[in-house]
């Protein structure tokens, strides 16, 4: 079965189930407003997903920029105190 037309375009790319699927076209049944509804909900969830990876994706590349300060702060200190050991766990 195919997704329904009316919501071809905003689903484009997403796996759905035949259950899915009947209940898309079950939902076209219905007057246009619910229809209009149902389309906006999810354009709504696809525009806060894409925020939300945009986010997610830069805050991958600062936790990368800490992890390399904290490893060039973790040796100056190994160079200051030879015998100073830190593994990054904590210590009972």
């Amino acid at each position: 079965m195919k997704i329904p037309a009316e919501f071809e375009d905003i689903l484009r790319g997403v796996e759905l189930t035949e259950r899915e699927k009947r209940f898309l076209r079950w939902i076209t049944s219905w007057d246009d407003h619910t229809m209009q509804n149902m389309r906006t909900v999810v354009e709504k969830v696809r525009s806060t997903l894409s925020t939300l990876q945009a986010e997610n994706k830069e805050l991958r590349v600062e936790l990368e920029q800490v992890k390399r300060e904290r490893d060039a702060a973790v040796e100056d200190l190994h160079k200051l105190c030879p015998a100073w050991k830190w593994d990054g766990q904590k210590e009972d």
